[in-house]
């Protein structure tokens, strides 16, 4: 005896009408496999694009924190580098103070050039590792360096407008380190 329920569903058999049950995997067609490997292989390509820009990322980290090492091991050597020549470099107005032809100049300033104190400076400044050092007088102008002879030279340059000018005016003594604004130099 067949059932009723049965009977219905070979009818549709028969008929071509036949409905895929739910346990039917619908890929079957070359349409439905070839839906299904696109979406695979839109996974696939998602996946691998995820651990691509992970594993970058990782990489990136530990090179950011490789390299901030490095710096945090260098900076106390850097630190006592430029200490070190800072306190060489405070020794020279020291030095000029009581050079017999810097207190000449200042003396009598029709003399400085016939002094030789732009020699002086210049093997003071190549001496010290400093890219120039420079004489000015009361009134601001500089009246002997250590580039005289290039064309960039300080000499009758006015340097009234600076820190460290105005501050020697009014307290006696003034200092201030900086790179040279041409070749990054102290």
């Amino acid at each position: 005896m067949i059932s009723l329920e049965n009977a219905v569903a070979e009818d549709d058999v028969d008929k071509g009408t036949f409905q895929q049950t739910p346990w039917t995997f619908r890929g079957r067609s070359a349409n439905g496999r070839s839906f299904w490997l696109a979406v695979l292989l839109a996974l696939l390509g998602a996946a691998l694009s995820f651990v691509v820009l992970a594993k970058g990322r990782i990489a990136s980290t530990r090179a950011e924190y490789a390299l901030r090492d490095r710096a945090l091991a260098a900076l106390p050597l850097a630190a006592d580098a430029l200490e070190g020549n800072v306190e060489k470099q405070k020794l020279i107005p020291l030095i000029l103070a009581r050079d017999g032809a810097v207190q000449e100049m200042f003396r009598s300033p029709d003399h400085a050039k016939d002094s030789g104190l732009d020699d002086k400076l210049c093997g003071i400044a190549r001496d010290a590792m400093a890219s120039v050092v420079y004489v000015i007088n009361t009134g601001g102008i500089a009246v002997a360096a250590s580039n005289a002879g290039e064309r960039t030279r300080f000499v009758g340059n006015d340097y009234r407008f600076r820190h460290y000018f105005t501050e020697a005016i009014a307290k006696g003594r003034a200092t201030q380190y900086a790179l040279g604004a041409a070749f990054n130099y102290p």
